[in-house]
């Protein structure tokens, strides 16, 4: 299955009801890719990637999600984690509510490869919010005594 065929698939899914339940397991399971992990041992049964449906082995080294059964070949997880960061980036609703546990930063090294103008904006606004906040003791005192010296203005 071609990368195009693999995004197309998952797109899909995600518009049935009932294959969504599934990308969202996906989406929990293998996201963030600190939740990946290879494979040690080829397990019984079925041994298909979920992504690209293709038959694992060694030569293209299946990986594993986070509390799942299902399985990736390290290519069908490069299609998917570039799928999952290209909803997230492009304000996909439904994409963001699966990963509000993961802040948008932590998804700029996959943006970064990503070949699409959109993606490549949102990269670059991401990379350029690195604030500093500073808030001092005093700087909240003064704003309380100005409250409070308004307060005592209008006889409250």
């Amino acid at each position: 299955m071609t990368k195009e065929e693999s995004i197309l698939k998952l797109d899909n899914m995600l518009l049935n009801p009932k294959a969504k339940n599934f990308v969202n397991h996906l989406v929990r399971s293998y996201m963030p890719i600190t939740n990946i992990s290879k494979v040690i041992e080829k397990p019984k049964g079925v041994y298909k990637c979920v992504i690209t449906g293709e038959e694992l082995n060694e030569t293209n080294s299946g990986v594993t999600g986070k509390d799942t059964t299902t399985f990736m070949s390290e290519e069908g997880n490069k299609i998917f984690t570039e799928w999952v960061t290209s909803k997230a980036l492009k304000d996909d609703k439904h994409m963001n509510w699966l990963l509000k546990s993961i802040k948008h930063s932590s998804l700029v090294p996959i943006a970064e490869k990503i070949k699409d103008p959109v993606i490549q904006n949102k990269v670059e606004k991401l990379k350029g919010t690195k604030k500093n906040l500073t808030y001092t003791l005093g700087d909240s005192s003064d704003v309380l005594a100005k409250l409070k010296a308004n307060l005592e203005a209008n006889g409250k």
